[in-house]
């Protein structure tokens, strides 16, 4: 069996002049268009009054097979070059759009619609561009806020988590000590302490 296709996506231009679908090649490949041309040929030869449409979708699933496997290659060839099929995705947008709303709830739908892309796709290629998950960026934002924060004694506890962008004090404390190993208390304590012998 031999295909003839090309594709370019994100810049990376990657040329198949041919593919021969062996099972050495891709062997879930070979087996859906064998398995799918077997059927055309019994489907041709049935004479049913429906053959026409599901040779149709015999050749859909031929195809979406075949784009699969391009769609694989391409990222395999774009790994070697350190340049992933997500880099179509100009994550400077949605930073900007962050560092402006991260003390307001920040929908991952928002973040996607931003980016053009759906949320899934989103969320993998931030991670795997920013080596974070979108939540943990966005916490780690609001935490850096809150510590300068925490450095004024005219604000509570209460205050500096509103103001950082958390929805409660439980998750704020959490969150907190998961990246200071410290309470917002001990810090704002240990700041006035230093502050103090000064």
């Amino acid at each position: 069996m031999i295909l003839d296709c090309g594709m370019r996506v994100c810049q990376l231009e990657l040329q198949i002049h041919l593919i021969h679908i062996t099972p050495t090649v891709d062997k879930h490949l070979y087996l859906t268009a064998r398995k799918n041309i077997l059927e055309i040929y019994n489907t041709f030869f049935s004479k049913s009054p429906i053959a026409d449409a599901q040779i149709y979708l015999n050749l859909l699933t031929i195809l979406t097979a075949v784009r699969e496997f391009q769609l694989k290659l391409l990222c395999n060839k774009s790994d070697e070059y350190d340049n992933d099929f997500d880099c179509s995705i100009d994550l400077s947008s949605v930073m900007k759009y962050i560092d402006r709303n991260f003390t307001e709830n920040i929908s991952l739908d928002k973040l996607a619609a931003v980016a053009g892309y759906s949320k899934y796709h989103f969320s993998r290629t931030f991670k795997k561009k920013q080596n974070i998950s979108i939540v943990q960026y966005i916490s780690h934002k609001r935490i850096k806020l809150a510590e300068r924060l925490l450095i004024d004694p005219t604000l509570s506890i209460t205050e500096v988590a509103i103001q950082s962008g958390f929805s409660s004090l439980t998750t704020f404390n959490r969150i907190f000590k998961a990246e200071k190993n410290c309470t917002p208390t001990e810090f704002k304590k240990m700041y006035m302490a230093s502050a103090h012998n000064k």
